[in-house]
């Protein structure tokens, strides 16, 4: 019941690595049926085998502050 049809919803997570943590989060937050949901994170690491923004899909409005490449 936190969570309603016409909430707006920001999921903030401190790295994004592999996503997969992200994407269960996402999920049990879509179940409920928010208007919106964005996805934030203050690192990303785009490095051999971590690619969670290719996980978590490209119709998520995803941002990141700094993002730290290989």
């Amino acid at each position: 019941g936190a969570i309603g049809e016409d909430d707006v919803v920001v999921i903030h997570d401190e790295l994004l690595a592999t996503g997969g943590s992200m994407q269960a989060t996402y999920d049990l937050v879509k179940h409920v049926g928010p208007k919106k949901v964005y996805i934030n994170f203050l690192i990303e690491l785009k490095m051999d085998g971590l690619e969670g923004r290719q996980f978590l899909g490209k119709d998520l409005d995803v941002t990141t502050l700094l993002t730290i490449e290989e």
